[in-house]
């Protein structure tokens, strides 16, 4: 769980909210609208978890290290969003 309430106009996971796309961030520290949950963060991967069009959850990553996540890491957590997406459909569990 997120430290603080995170408006969807903010901050990485709202930009990933807004988009509805992966954004990976490798240095937090040049990004003006980081909003920072754990202080020793530099790095952050925040992918969204899609049901039909609506982003339903979020899988938000951080590294103490810059540019610390790679396109790979990215790639295999957009499959785990997909992977979540499939089976929360499958169970039909709700908002």
């Amino acid at each position: 769980a997120a430290c603080t309430h995170i408006p969807f106009a903010r901050g990485v996971c709202g930009a990933c909210y807004r988009t509805k796309q992966a954004q990976r961030v490798d240095d937090v520290q040049a990004c003006q609208d980081h909003i920072a949950c754990d202080a020793a963060s530099r790095s952050e991967l925040c992918v969204p978890v899609l049901i039909g069009n609506e982003v339903a959850a979020e899988i938000d990553l951080d590294a103490p290290v810059r540019g610390f996540f790679t396109a790979e890491d990215e790639k295999k957590m957009l499959q785990a969003a997909a992977d979540l997406a499939e089976a929360w459909q499958h169970h039909h569990w709700k908002f």
